[in-house]
């Protein structure tokens, strides 16, 4: 098998039309989380500071090259320069950049594995649970909902591994406002979509 195929990414750029279900998938999962989630067990979400700069570039697929413009060469460290009188030197890449059309392919296998390694069970293409936590993610958004010592665990995973700015109650995911509010009672979550209607 190829190297490329044991992670499951397509050698080609996803076409719109699957962009468009994954899309589709993470907006049906807002509603599930939110749903689950009550006052004891509830919604943290945090971003993954420049997902794709901390994806290394895999052995496995053909080197990349970047050619800079001569404004960024003057602006390198010495130690970074072209020897002079070098013409239109290359640089190799080596992480993920943003723009690269696999560069979004490349982070979100990353983290999916990531994830998988560390127990977690893969219910959807972006919906993970363990240990009674729920964690749904899209591309460098999470979303987690769970009691608070196994999501403050799962955090600290996480954080251990990669970059993530900090880590607050959910107040905004996908373009869906998440308020709670204690009514007779109970803790009620809401869900405003109303950026989807702008």
């Amino acid at each position: 098998m190829p190297k490329g195929e044991q992670f499951g990414l397509a050698w080609e750029v996803a076409t719109l039309e699957a962009m468009r279900a994954v899309v589709a998938r993470a907006v049906d999962l807002r509603g599930k989380l939110g749903t689950e989630a009550e006052r004891d067990s509830c919604l943290d979400a945090a971003d993954v500071a420049a997902a794709y700069i901390q994806c290394p570039w895999p052995d496995w697929l053909p080197r990349h090259f970047l050619r800079l413009s001569p404004d960024i060469i003057a602006a390198l460290p010495d130690h970074l320069k072209p020897p002079p009188g070098m013409r239109n030197p290359l640089w190799p890449v080596q992480k993920c950049l943003y723009g690269h059309p696999l560069s979004g392919h490349l982070w979100i296998k990353l983290f999916k594995r990531f994830l998988i390694d560390h127990g977690w069970e893969e219910l959807s293409e972006s919906l993970f649970s363990r240990d009674g936590c729920l964690l749904c993610v899209y591309v460098d958004d999470i979303l987690m909902a769970g009691v608070a010592e196994e999501r403050a665990a799962a955090w600290r995973e996480i954080q251990a591994e990669f970059d993530v700015g900090s880590v607050g109650p959910a107040e905004d995911f996908l373009g869906t406002h998440i308020a709670w509010t204690f009514e007779e009672g109970t803790w009620v979550c809401s869900l405003s979509m109303s950026e989807y209607c702008d």
